[in-house]
């Protein structure tokens, strides 16, 4: 039974179907693994990619798509295809939704994602293929193989072959760079091309040699390699000496102008490629192509005025204007950095918490409405039709029926790699660090990650003003009921944003996420400023990088921290360096909730609602040992005890009698039986209804307000084994008052992915007079020797615990197992944990 209206909440965590139709590939030893079903960080570029396993699941979704559609083609004719709003679905994208696609074996769908995150075209359209295989076979040592001199990297799978031309069979095959893949799209009148792939810019190889998905591929000269490619053609035709050949009509060549730098830059390449026997004969075949299935109109697009030429040529690697000509343009030329997109926070209670009210606040103005909306709008980015993008055939195929939905749920897994044991940071600098950071720089980087809880206004950070106007965007009065609301002129952007918010987000800028600083060479949001250290350079001493005289370079905003000493800097880039996702001091809600302390008697206790992921609602109790709620009780094995869990889909808004959003939502318990309620935040506090009985029923004010945690701060934190254990879990030690507990932290999915399923404890311990001891002059380790007595009873042992900045080693009876790092047993870094988990 679908459901008219539903919002989609879920982000990161997985619901395993039961009966898989696809076998998992293996995660490989050495790999990193996203969701514990793909290799996604490691040292071999094909292992990374994983093209066979997941094309076959890809494969294997589509076909069993297909059944569904042709089976339920009665059904789904019958719903209208009308979305009410760009975050809701129509209903009878719905039905798919419900039917198919979120009941669907989870693994197939995030191998498939991960296909179409390599491979996946969507239809759209790019250089055509044979002038591509062109360039490739006769200009490969100009631009590397896999175009490697433009900092992107040579496909290894035969997919991505070019193999050697009828005009030059000596000629070796070619590999294609990660990220182009042949389209089903066409330019002209039916000419195949290839198209980028997300991996073209969000897949990149990073300082340690590992592959990383999702990571900004800040070395790719995006800019220049376009506009070398672009002229290419007309200076191989027309470049002295001149070439005639008056029975071939180059027409669509001949308006053409090439600045000097371009041609200085060609100039050996192309006499090079002139003389290479079939360079010619092979370029003809195309161009007797070109002039058959173009337009004049059509060709007039693909030239470029000499200033945009310069502007390419000049600008600087790791950045992109994605929307220049010939695609539908906004008519400002404004450069921004490639992203990382790993680590997004789509959660809505979430979001809420961090300044973003309407929705996930993507990319770097904070406007891509949520991650099914970003991705729609890359199946949008060249429309046949740009005023009507829901018109074209492949729309209706990719997102009608949401054929695109894999590479979503890929995409909710990303997390970021982990630092590489063979970068050795001061972790006691970074400790420092991290004090400067909570003093200076929380204020602003307050959100998930670090990234900013809010967009700025350009002003507000000092950066230029000409980034306010991408999206071609104008002031509506009549928006937002008469209270006038920014949108944009450009089709393409006005269909994937709210009515009235476009400019909300898009004429503002905001801080991306610190993910893999210690990698990270490109920052402010157009990559101007190269390096940690020059990020904390006093203005106008920064590094001007443009490479021609006149380029326009933006190098200014974020002034904060230039003014630190010498000292002090350092520990705050070793702590950026060190930023894990683990830290987040803007996320400590989490959608949690707490009442007040209450007395029991013999201690005190508190109640606890979690929403989790946006699709369940757990209730539980917390007991403490004294009557402030601060001293755990560690006695309790059933700590928190649950008292309620719901999976929850939270439906349609509707405004309460108080006037705050509240939304209808159906409880679900674990029988399977369906209560409909109501669930909204007022001010903080949690209002929810069970047994409502009916839609668009006030919830009740609960009492539990979001509560930040500061649980176990410091050495009393909790510390988490990296390695996953058998059985999908973690093994987590919690030190406080004198005591020390045991825990699994017990995972839904293998390879400790997906949601924490339960939290056990082992065993509680409580030290003899536990002393730390400094050994190192500069305060940076300590050693303790514990004897552990068990809570309980029982006979006690002893311990010996080394740490070393934010490294901690245990080794039961013996001193010099602990000190060995990776001999003991070895937590790498504090994680600030909840109370429970």
């Amino acid at each position: 039974m679908y459901k008219a209206v539903r919002l989609f909440l879920s982000i990161g965590a997985f619901l395993v179907s039961v009966g898989a139709t696809f076998a998992n590939a293996d995660v490989l030893e050495g790999y990193q693994s996203y969701n514990g079903v793909t290799n996604d960080v490691g040292p071999d570029l094909a292992t990374v990619i994983e093209h066979d396993s997941s094309k076959q699941a890809c494969d294997q979704y589509q076909s069993d798509l297909d059944a569904y559609l042709l089976n339920n083609a009665d059904l789904l004719e019958s719903l209208s295809d009308e979305r009410p709003s760009p975050a809701t679905p129509s209903p009878r994208d719905q039905l798919i939704l419900d039917d198919f696609v979120d009941g669907y074996d989870q693994a197939t769908k995030i191998q498939c994602g991960k296909y179409y995150f390599f491979y996946g075209t969507f239809d759209t359209t790019g250089p055509p293929i044979d002038l591509t295989d062109w360039m490739v076979r006769y200009f490969s040592d100009f631009f590397g193989e896999g175009f490697s001199k433009s900092g992107q990297y040579p496909d290894p799978n035969p997919v991505a072959t070019v193999e050697p031309s009828v005009f030059n069979p000596a000629i070796p095959p070619r590999q294609l760079p990660v990220g182009l893949a042949e389209s089903s799209g066409v330019f002209g009148d039916g000419i195949p091309v290839y198209a980028f792939t997300c991996a073209a810019c969000h897949f990149k190889q990073m300082d340690d040699g590992n592959y990383a998905v999702g990571i900004g591929n800040t070395n790719y000269d995006y800019a220049r390699q376009t506009a070398l490619q672009g002229q290419l053609p007309y200076m191989f035709m027309f470049q002295k000496p001149d070439l005639v050949v008056p029975e071939i009509d180059l027409s669509w060549l001949a308006y053409f102008e090439v600045i000097p730098e371009i041609q200085d830059e060609l100039h050996d390449a192309i006499a090079a490629a002139r003389a290479t026997p079939g360079a010619i004969d092979e370029f003809m075949v195309f161009n007797e192509l070109m002039t058959a299935a173009t337009t004049q109109e059509q060709r007039d697009a693909l030239a470029k005025p000499l200033n945009q030429q310069r502007q390419d040529m000049g600008t600087w690697t790791g950045v992109m204007d994605f929307t220049t000509p010939p695609m539908q343009d906004d008519g400002v030329w404004n450069v921004t950095r490639i992203l990382n997109v790993n680590e997004m926070v789509l959660e809505p209670f979430q979001q809420k918490q961090f300044g973003f009210k309407y929705h996930a606040g993507l990319g770097w103005t904070g406007g891509a409405f949520d991650e099914i909306n970003f991705i729609r709008s890359v199946v949008n980015l060249t429309p046949s039709n740009a005023e009507d993008p829901a018109s074209r055939e492949e729309y209706r195929y990719w997102v009608k029926e949401y054929r695109y939905f894999p590479i979503v749920e890929y995409i909710r897994t990303f997390k970021e790699p982990a630092v590489p044991e063979m970068l050795s940071l001061d972790y006691a600098a970074a400790a420092r660090g991290e004090a400067i950071f909570d003093r200076d720089c929380s204020s602003c980087h307050n959100g998930p990650v670090g990234e900013t809880g809010r967009p700025y206004a350009h002003g507000e950070v000092n950066v230029e003003s000409s980034h306010a106007n991408i999206y071609g965007t104008y002031w509506d009065p009549a928006a937002l009921d008469g209270q006038g609301g920014w949108e944009s002129s450009i089709a393409i952007f006005a269909e994937s944003f709210p009515a009235g918010e476009t400019g909300i987000y898009t004429r503002k800028v905001k801080a991306p996420r610190f993910i893999s600083l210690w990698d990270n060479n490109r920052l402010l949001h157009n990559g101007s400023v190269w390096g940690l250290e020059e990020l904390l350079t006093c203005r106008p001493d920064r590094v001007v990088h443009a490479t021609i005289a006149d380029q326009p370079l933006w190098n200014t905003g974020h002034n904060m921290g230039c003014n630190l000493s010498a000292e002090d800097k350092a520990d705050l880039i070793v702590f950026l360096q060190s930023f894990k996702t683990a830290r987040n001091p803007g996320n400590q809600f989490n959608g949690q909730f707490q009442s007040a302390c209450e007395s029991t008697g013999s201690g005190s206790v508190r109640t606890e609602a979690r929403i989790g992921n946006g699709e369940r609602l757990d209730v539980q109790k917390l007991y403490f040992s004294d009557v402030n709620c601060a001293v755990y009780d560690h006695g309790r094995v059933a700590n928190p005890e649950l008292i309620a869990a719901y999976d929850i889909a939270v439906g349609d808004e509707f405004a309460n009698s108080r006037g705050f959003e509240s939304k209808n939502t159906d409880f679900v318990d674990a029988d399977g039986s369906v209560t409909v309620g109501a669930i909204g935040v007022e001010n903080g506090e949690l209002a929810f209804t069970i047994n409502a009985g009916a839609a668009d029923q006030d919830p009740a004010l609960s009492g539990l307000h979001v509560q930040q945690l500061t649980d176990y701060p410091g050495l009393n934190g909790l510390w988490l084994a990296d390695d996953c254990e058998i059985g999908s879990k973690r093994r987590l030690l919690a030190f406080q008052d004198g005591v020390r507990t045991d825990k699994y932290v017990h995972y839904s999915w293998f390879g400790c992915g997906g949601k924490v399923k339960s939290v056990t404890n082992v065993g509680a311990w409580s030290f003899a007079d536990p002393q730390w001891n400094n050994v190192d002059w500069d305060l940076t380790r300590y050693e303790m020797k514990a004897v552990m007595q068990p809570v309980g009873g029982g006979l006690p042992h002893i311990e010996y615990i080394d740490k070393r900045g934010s490294q901690l080693s245990i080794a039961p009876d013996n001193l010099v197992q602990a000190r060995e790092a990776m001999l003991g047993k070895h937590y790498t870094r504090i994680r600030d944990m909840y109370r429970g988990q």
